[in-house]
């Protein structure tokens, strides 16, 4: 059997505060960065707030991400007519405070942050024959893990622990493909949330013979790998069982 683990890093995502833009009576704004934060395949809020007298019932809100040498219109509001657009790239993925409006509140609510979402965006508010912006940087980081194993029959099971030998809360997704032997090869990943539990397991359970191959990894919160891979066997070493986990 063999056990192999490599380290590459993914995301936490975070908001960098650009400087506020002023105009009479009225100020748009984000909130400090320590408020922002999120992770890849999460959600994260892109913070827009518009500080009035009196913010009125028609008005639009529009979230534009610069990817040159385009713009695209993440979302678009038209108080007007009541109308709600998204990208294509964004659909499904965004929306808007909508009771919190008249508050002031333009943030935009992104979901299923992915790689491709850092760059920069504009909030653009408009109302009473003038408009209001701010730019924000969406900056995309990550943890993504991926535990592959090679030579299983019947189909294993597939779990995720963490340092106490309990599932974790994480989403994974799990493929199995039968190899040309007639073994079974399987991939499965997921995506670590910053601040939970550092040590990481992925087990691989055969429930016909009652073994088990296990690869585990611990992180430093700064996300550093520094303890790297366990590997407990069963027996009958005939099935050819490779297990590794990899972090990408």
């Amino acid at each position: 059997s063999v056990l192999l683990g490599t380290a590459v890093f993914w995301s936490a995502v975070q908001l960098k505060q650009l400087p506020f833009y002023f105009y009479p009576g009225q100020l748009i704004s984000s909130p400090p960065i320590s408020s922002i934060i999120g992770v890849i395949g999460e959600s994260v809020v892109l913070p827009c707030h518009v500080v009035a007298d009196n913010i009125p019932e028609v008005f639009s809100v529009q979230w534009i991400f610069h990817e040159q040498p385009q713009k695209i219109t993440v979302s678009r509001y038209d108080g007007k007519n009541k109308m709600e657009k998204q990208d294509e790239r964004y659909q499904g993925r965004t929306e808007f405070f909508h009771s919190e409006f008249r508050a002031g509140n333009m943030s935009l609510h992104l979901k299923n942050v992915r790689s491709s979402d850092k760059g920069s965006y504009t909030c653009v508010v408009s109302f009473n024959d003038t408009y209001h912006d701010v730019l924000i940087e969406l900056q995309v980081q990550g943890i993504g893990l991926t535990c592959h194993a090679v030579g299983w029959f019947p189909k294993p099971e597939v779990i995720w622990l963490d340092g106490q030998g309990h599932v974790r809360k994480e989403l994974s997704t799990t493929k199995m493909t039968m190899m040309p032997a007639g073994l079974y090869s399987v991939v499965t990943s997921m995506n670590l949330n910053p601040g939970s539990d550092m040590e990481v397991s992925c087990r691989i359970v055969n429930n016909l013979l009652n073994t088990t191959s296990e690869s585990r990894s611990m992180f430093l919160s700064s996300f550093f790998l520094v303890c790297a891979l366990l590997c407990d066997h069963g027996v009958d070493n005939a099935l050819c069982r490779t297990l590794r986990i990899s972090f990408c």
